[in-house]
């Protein structure tokens, strides 16, 4: 789980067009490639460079600490299953990089998922007794992101166990499984 070490800037859309109007906190990282560039002496495997570079932070050179380009949030304290898209809509709402790339439904999806709230007790506990595929360390990885039902998990681990014709869940098919996931998500809208 993150640790916010501060708050981003509260970006309003300013007109009907949904467009925002602010100039990002630090321009000079508003490119993909500079913000990769600035992980040259990131030391940490999880998460990659590219993924958090991608997501809109650059590295603040000190311990695990990355910083938003855009809305100026900072995040440290990453674990391995942690998404930098996810937590950079958990933390940093309203932030125009996110919704620029990800979409407004990026933040809706989010919201909803919170509401729903972490995966059920009944799903922890039946993964104590029984070799069902949720229990795979692939789709319980899914389920702490909390961007995802179970049910639409477990439709995805169908689809890989139908594609690759294999019932033992490999533990690195999360990102195959997320992937799926998105890819299924909008052939639905």
């Amino acid at each position: 789980m993150q640790c916010k070490i501060s708050s981003s800037k509260n970006f309003e859309k300013e007109n009907n067009l949904g467009i925002c109007l602010k100039k990002p906190v630090a321009i000079s990282y508003a490119t993909l490639a500079a913000r990769i560039r600035s992980y040259s002496n990131w030391t940490r495997t999880s998460p990659r460079p590219v993924d958090l570079a991608d997501a809109g932070f650059f590295y603040a050179g000190t311990e695990d600490v990355v910083q938003c380009f855009y809305c100026g949030l900072k995040l440290k304290s990453w674990d391995i299953f942690d998404d930098p898209w996810v937590e950079h809509a958990r933390h940093g709402k309203n932030c125009p990089h996110v919704s620029n790339v990800k979409g407004d439904q990026f933040y809706k999806q989010m919201k909803q998922v919170e509401e729903d709230g972490p995966a059920s007790k009944s799903v922890r506990k039946r993964c104590l007794y029984s070799d069902d595929l949720i229990c795979t360390t692939a789709a319980q990885a899914l389920l702490s992101m909390r961007c995802y039902k179970e049910r639409d998990i477990m439709d995805a681990i169908k689809l890989f166990v139908a594609e690759k014709g294999i019932v033992i869940i490999p533990t690195k098919t999360t990102r195959k499984l997320l992937s799926i996931l998105v890819n299924t998500q909008k052939r639905r809208q």
